[in-house]
């Protein structure tokens, strides 16, 4: 049996453009912690947090974790922090992240 992530599946099946990575405005592993803290502490009671969520496919399992889920209204969340304008996150990148909930909402 074969395990991956959905974030490296996702960087390895979704990935476009350019392979120059320099710049990269991405936040510090604290600045991207604090970020999901704030986001997470305005969601209402009935929130799930960090959902594992796994899925197998023949001899291929796929695990994740969401950032949030709600019951009620069956929305699936996944936050993502950036320093800088939104503007500024290149085009193939944002379909990176995309492609990371769409992966979570399938499973």
């Amino acid at each position: 049996m074969f395990r991956v992530s959905v974030t490296e599946l996702c960087e390895f099946t979704a990935k476009q453009g350019d392979l120059d990575a320099r710049f990269r405005p991405a936040p510090s592993a604290q600045e991207g912690m604090a970020g999901h803290l704030k986001l997470s502490a305005r969601r209402g009671k009935g929130y799930e947090r960090e959902i594992a969520l796994q899925s197998r496919h023949g001899e291929l399992e796929i695990y994740g974790r969401a950032d949030s889920y709600c019951p009620a209204t069956n929305e699936l969340e996944e936050f993502k922090t950036h320093r800088g304008k939104v503007e500024r996150i290149a085009a193939n990148r944002r379909e990176l992240h995309w492609a990371q909930l769409k992966f979570y909402g399938y499973q």
